[in-house]
């Protein structure tokens, strides 16, 4: 923590990515997965010194699963 003491924190880019609550069953939103079959959706987001970017989705492809239960 100490080294961070003097960083310019005006050029620091702070950057998450979530699942959204709420917005899950939207059809839209709706993407099989493996386990257990729950439905959510993942965006992806930063913020930095009087910029805020606006969330952007995150797209996957479907996963194949094997027979053997494998992706």
């Amino acid at each position: 923590a100490k080294e961070n003491m003097t960083r310019d924190w005006n050029k620091v880019i702070w950057t998450n990515e979530a699942k959204l609550p709420g917005e899950e069953f939207l059809p839209e939103n709706i993407q099989p997965t493996f386990k257990g079959g729950h439905k959510s959706i993942m965006v992806w987001g930063c913020i930095a010194h009087g910029v805020k970017d606006p969330l952007i989705k995150l797209e996957f492809p479907p996963a194949t699963i094997s027979e053997k239960g494998q992706r």
